[in-house]
């Protein structure tokens, strides 16, 4: 199950776009985009910034990581600092 909440229905519906056009503008198939917009599906880098691209929206507006998921990796980035200090 993802770990974010999904706002592209907002953005895609603000650009005027179907889920056919955003799923043909990025290379996917629709169901892709259905499955995306109800946060079923984690999306590849590329496909995120294809996306964000598309609806001229920031991917951090779009795909907002849950605090749990945030905190995680805000903790293996300090474990990483920490342990290149510590050389």
């Amino acid at each position: 199950m993802p770990d974010f909440t999904c706002r592209l229905k907002q953005f895609r519906l603000a650009k005027g776009l179907t889920q056919e056009q955003l799923a043909s503008a990025v290379g996917v198939r629709r169901e892709t985009i259905m499955r995306l917009e109800k946060a079923q599906y984690n999306p590849s880098l590329k496909l995120a910034v294809d996306i964000s691209r598309t609806v001229e929206a920031p991917i951090e507006e779009i795909f907002i990581l849950s605090k749990a998921v945030t905190t995680i990796h805000s903790l293996k980035l300090w474990k990483e600092n920490l342990y290149d200090y510590l050389q």
